[in-house]
């Protein structure tokens, strides 16, 4: 068994504090700190604990080089300006120019309008409708409450959405018109601050494996391949992530 050194802990230590800052002084999200604090970890046999800046920036130019990801170099640059500036040595990154998005594996119309028809009941077409024509993802469907769907107005309110923010998603006409028909069947007198989806055997909020499960439910399985993942993409419209 390797016993750690005296280097080691205080490497570990600075990690623990470089958290505790980006949680107290920069408010980010947990998910976030734990990315940033893994890419220190991976780059300090590199860097080490005090990183000058020219050690960084041909850092950089490797990585650019080397071909790496437009996600994996801006990530590794926000990684290193933060932890610069915790140090007390801030560094800005340049950063490379965002890459166009290209959409692949989307439904077609006529697709969609075949697993419409396959829907077993007005629930499962609501669920449908608004991951086809909103551009909502997973975990932000299963979180709306029946407040949030303005039916009149043809719009979706979004809270905590991907990188926490709130935001709104129009609808179409035909959309509206089937969650409607939904909460008239379904949630009618349930109140507003409750879900606007619950599992049918025990009334309990739907959450993001409920939803995965019904998505690989329906017909043309080919086009619904992130059932593991964090969205059934396979049926969202054609939005930027």
């Amino acid at each position: 068994m390797t016993t750690p050194t005296s280097s080691d802990t205080k490497f570990e230590r600075k990690l623990e504090a470089f958290a505790e800052y980006l949680c107290a002084r920069r408010g980010l999200t947990e998910c976030t700190i734990l990315g940033y604090v893994s890419a220190i970890r991976r780059l300090y046999p590199t860097i080490g604990l005090n990183p000058q800046h020219q050690a960084l920036d041909s850092l950089i130019v490797k990585m650019r080089k080397s071909g790496a990801s437009y996600s994996h170099v801006v990530n590794t640059s926000l990684a290193l300006e933060r932890y610069t500036e915790f140090i007390g040595n801030p560094i800005h990154l340049g950063r490379p120019k965002k890459p166009k998005r290209m959409i692949r594996g989307t439904l077609s119309e006529a697709e969609i309008t075949l697993m419409l028809a396959a829907c077993r009941n007005v629930r499962e077409k609501a669920i449908l409708t608004l991951l086809a024509y909103s551009g909502l993802r997973n975990k932000e469907l299963c979180g709306l409450k029946i407040a949030d769907v303005d039916v009149a107005s043809q719009i979706v309110h979004v809270h905590r959405g991907k990188g926490q923010k709130d935001w709104d998603a129009s609808i179409a006409a035909p959309c509206a018109g089937v969650v409607l028909d939904y909460l008239h069947r379904d949630r009618a007198g349930t109140g507003p601050d409750e879900p606007l989806f619950v599992t049918l055997q025990k009334g309990h909020p739907y959450g993001t494996q409920d939803l995965r499960s019904l998505c690989v439910s329906w017909p043309n399985g080919r086009a619904l391949p992130s059932a593991s993942g964090p969205t059934c993409s396979g049926i969202r419209s054609p939005r930027t992530c």
